[in-house]
């Protein structure tokens, strides 16, 4: 199961409304490189995340 299945990204009013895959790295320390950009391009296939920039400046939005 993928963190964004998991509700492991946190999508509560105040947060962040971006992100980067570092930011979502520091807040699952537990997971590799791999994993979170697998998580990240599995919840914008899914249309869960939107994904703005490319490579390393890709920023993140739910919707």
């Amino acid at each position: 199961m993928l963190a964004w299945q998991e509700g492991r990204l946190d999508s509560r009013p105040g947060c962040a409304p971006r992100t980067r895959s570092g930011d979502y790295l520091w807040l699952h320390k537990l997971i590799s490189t791999a994993t979170a950009s697998r998580d990240l391009k599995d919840a914008v296939d899914a249309r869960v995340l939107r994904r703005r920039g490319e490579k390393r400046l890709s920023q993140y939005r739910f919707g």
